[in-house]
């Protein structure tokens, strides 16, 4: 990744995303350090600038480390994404909490060599859930206190029968739905929810009934304009005198910044930020799953590896910025000369894949290669500046019980054969 790529990603990170990200890295015998900490983070906690590189036992206290060093652990163990609720205290000794999500980045080796921490700050729910648990005993008695809470709360309030009908919603549906609380509770309730998600608030609804118990769940609300929004609904069963349910008590809080922020990541663990394709992750994981597929290996699955032909030169003699943009019209050309069907990646400086599914035979994939490379070809022009630039193309056919490794060290060497070859040629 370039000078470039990395600070357009800082920046992403650093202003762009206002939830707290954090990156710990793990050391090979398994020492956790602060490798990266986001502005909003350090606005939000004890951390500083000086705390990156150092061990998490040398910055956190005793007890805070050990609960830390447990939790990456698993992840490190497990290499999944690991979830739950943590408590902090800011300067001035208020607690907030927060919704952490830890996300293994894991190199080719598949060892987890970093952890993404995403904490997202859930303190108004919390206080929100306190509250309603110490009014559930007295619900009937303190009826006007809770409309008075749920008429100035940003999140939405809800009181469904047993059956799910909307008993009462409060005020703040205007502005997230663009409903007024007639509109809502004079239609079923299932109209506003996404047919994908029915049935798991559904199955969440009927288990808090039958259980007694609290539940939460993660669902999409249609607005008045019919557009889908993320919401994370908590609710709480009520009892009447005789112990018995007979209301169920929701609040629902939009959680469509943290969809997004989740999308960004997802997008950053498996795109190249510069050339907007799959990155060397990405590549694999599909090779991987098309190399399973019997169907792949006998419609013809073949592998092609690029690299700029003297790049080095080109970005010596023109410097990074027009090195980049090369890179950029590269990806272009490339994606426009293949099927949609095909997968393209970038491995990291001028080195690029395609897969091939279904191509057919070795024939129909060297013209794909060859209409790659004329596409390359084409005349380059960046700033007034006239540029000379072709591209070396190694192909290797999945043949027999070829690994993904194996495949593309055959790609490899074709590709070496093409270089030795005079460049701007394909070879198998």
């Amino acid at each position: 990744m370039t000078e470039t790529d990395n600070q357009l990603l800082n920046r992403i990170l650093m202003d762009g995303i206002k939830e707290m990200v954090m990156v710990i890295g793990v050391r090979e015998n398994d020492e956790l350090y602060y490798d990266y900490i986001n502005q909003a983070a350090m606005e939000r906690t004890w951390l500083t600038e000086e705390a990156l590189g150092k061990p998490l036992r040398e910055v956190e206290s005793e007890e805070k480390f050990e609960f830390f060093r447990l939790n990456h652990l698993h992840v490190i163990h497990t290499k999944r994404e690991f979830h739950y609720e943590d408590s902090y205290e800011i300067e001035n000794g208020e607690l907030y909490y927060s919704s952490v999500r830890l996300v293994p980045m894991l190199n080719e080796e598949g060892r987890v060599t970093h952890i993404v921490i995403h904490a997202h700050d859930i303190t108004a729910m919390k206080k929100a859930e306190s509250e309603l648990a110490k009014s559930q005993e007295k619900l009937h008695e303190t009826e006007d206190q809770f409309r008075i809470i749920a008429n100035h709360s940003q999140d939405l309030i809800a009181i469904l029968d047993i059956h799910g009908r909307v008993e009462y919603i409060s005020p703040s549906c205007t502005d997230s739905l663009g409903f007024n609380k007639e509109e809502i509770m004079g239609r079923p309730f299932p109209y506003f929810i996404h047919p994908s998600d029915l049935g798991g608030l559904v199955d969440a609804f009927t288990d808090s009934l039958r259980k007694q118990k609290h539940f939460k769940v993660k669902y999409r609300m249609r607005n008045k304009w019919n557009e889908w929004i993320w919401f994370e609904i908590y609710g709480s069963p009520v009892f009447n005198e005789q112990h018995r349910i007979n209301r169920i008590v929701a609040i629902a809080r939009d959680i469509s910044v943290d969809k997004r922020s989740e999308e960004q990541l997802r997008y950053f663990a498996y795109h190249d930020v510069l050339s907007d394709l799959l990155n060397r992750r990405a590549f694999y994981e599909q090779l991987g799953d098309a190399l399973q597929r019997d169907q792949c290996r006998q419609e013809g699955l073949v592998l092609l590896l690029l690299d700029i032909d003297r790049f080095k030169w080109i970005n010596d003699q023109n410097g990074h910025d027009i090195g980049d943009e090369v890179i950029v019209e590269f990806s272009k050309r490339l994606k426009g000369a293949v099927r949609r069907m095909d997968t393209v990646a970038r491995f990291g400086g001028d080195e690029f894949a395609v897969l091939l599914p279904a191509v057919g035979s070795p024939e129909d994939a060297y013209v794909v290669a060859e209409s790659i490379r004329r596409a390359i070809a084409q005349p380059w022009v960046f700033h007034d500046r006239c540029l000379l630039v072709t591209t070396s193309i190694g192909l290797a056919i999945a043949e027999g019980d070829l690994t993904d490794d194996e495949l593309i060290k055959q790609a490899d060497l074709a590709l070496y054969k093409a270089k030795e070859a005079g460049r701007d040629c394909c070879r198998w």
